[in-house]
């Protein structure tokens, strides 16, 4: 408790802060037995302890590996004022060990544009992504290349790419950009910077066909850039030019339309959608049919001497069921027909929308806003195509004749 009193107690900053020291801490240690590995790799200290090597003694003084040795001392190597120190580049500091120890492996530009914000699960992705641009040959991008000529900028195309392997991010970007062109006409850099990077910081990471891997990255609010891993080529691009590429990403209404128009296939949300909406109308229908069961007194009853007949005769005797279904649709207990269950629908999508734009949630509610004017759009076609004999027109409706 008195733990919990001590770390839990004032702000967000002044937690975040301590809990940065004390990762700077463990970093800077950590680069401090690197280098004094170093030392006793490269010095006559061990002179006279009976070790071989650097790797024999820490081994049996303190049970460390051959491998953690190397780490620590490539640690060292790569992070450590000059290469060869006990201070930790300032650049590095509250980056702590375990994301230091997996950026190792990474080239120098690359680390270079990891912010300190990126978690050790996205460090690793990025590893497997350049793990995987290796396995492609300088012949395959080649003739990548060729095949893949486009007159499109590079954000753009690398923008495209990395939506196409995330629907649901897709969606939200087209909700957002659509929203804000059609409300004021234009997008802001604050726009695209809520869009792209809410938190201040990104690494996005996608492959373009004849080009690699491309990293766009903003680190620290800063101007986002493109990062080519092959090459590592880098290139300033302003919120402006990110902004007119999102709108090239997004300049259909529907997100279903400009999904299908860039990508050639359905929106995979979608067809998850309408498979969920199925599901729930066969679960319904089956929730409304119940089976019937009959009870040992009801097989009784039905199998005496005129069982049958004396309960149709009680049945007949006391009049229609509260709430069934009779021929007679003024009194509103008739069948439900095709115009029932359609304005059902009709109430329901209603219902959705108001909730949905309650809970600051534009996605469903424009989703379910388009079901909608589908549904009444269906509906006044056949409207207009129908025999309206016996009706009143519109002139009629309007004057108060008839």
């Amino acid at each position: 408790m008195d733990g919990l009193r001590k770390y839990g107690a004032g702000s967000y900053e002044e937690f975040r802060d301590r809990l940065g020291n004390e990762l700077q801490k463990e970093a800077e240690s950590f680069v401090r037995i690197g280098y004094m590995l170093k030392v006793a790799r490269d010095t006559d200290v061990l002179a006279g302890s009976g070790y071989g090597s650097v790797a024999e003694f820490a081994a049996a003084e303190y049970g460390i590996s051959r491998d953690v040795v190397s780490r620590y001392i490539a640690i060292n190597d790569r992070y450590s004022e000059g290469g060869y120190s006990e201070e930790l580049q300032e650049r590095y500091r509250k980056y702590g060990y375990a994301k230091l120890s997996e950026m190792l492996t990474l080239p120098q530009v690359v680390v270079d544009a990891v912010p300190l914000e990126a978690t050790r699960e996205e460090i690793r992705q990025l590893k497997r992504e350049l793990r995987e641009e290796e396995q492609v040959t300088p012949m395959e991008l080649e003739m990548e290349a060729e095949a893949g000529a486009e007159e499109k900028t590079l954000l753009v195309r690398m923008l495209r790419e990395y939506y196409h392997g995330k629907p649901g991010e897709y969606e939200r970007m087209h909700e957002a950009v659509r929203l804000r062109l059609d409300l004021y006409g234009e997008l802001t850099e604050a726009d695209v910077m809520d869009i792209v990077a809410p938190s201040g910081n990104v690494v996005m990471v996608a492959r373009v066909g004849g080009v690699g891997r491309v990293m766009l990255v903003v680190k620290e609010s800063g101007r986002p850039e493109l990062l080519t891993v092959r090459t590592g080529e880098k290139a300033v691009c302003g919120w402006p030019e990110t902004g007119e590429a999102l709108k090239t990403l997004a300049e259909r209404g529907y997100v279903e339309d400009n999904w299908e128009e860039l990508y050639g296939e359905a929106f995979p949300l979608a067809e998850a959608y309408r498979q969920q909406e199925t599901e729930k109308k066969e679960a319904a229908v089956k929730v409304s049919r119940p089976e019937k069961v009959r009870t040992d007194a009801g097989r009784k009853e039905n199998a005496s001497p005129g069982g049958k007949k004396e309960k149709k005769e009680r049945a007949k005797a006391a009049g229609p069921k509260a709430g069934s279904a009779q021929p007679d649709r003024a009194g509103g207990n008739g069948p439900e027909t095709l115009e029932d269950r359609r304005l059902s629908e009709a109430r329901r999508l209603l219902g959705v929308i108001g909730e949905a734009l309650g809970r600051g949630n534009p996605v469903t509610a424009r989703r379910a806003a388009r079901m909608l004017a589908e549904l009444l759009d269906g509906m006044c076609s056949e409207l207009a195509q129908a025999d309206l004999k016996g009706q009143m027109d519109m002139e009629e409706f309007m004057s108060g004749k008839g």
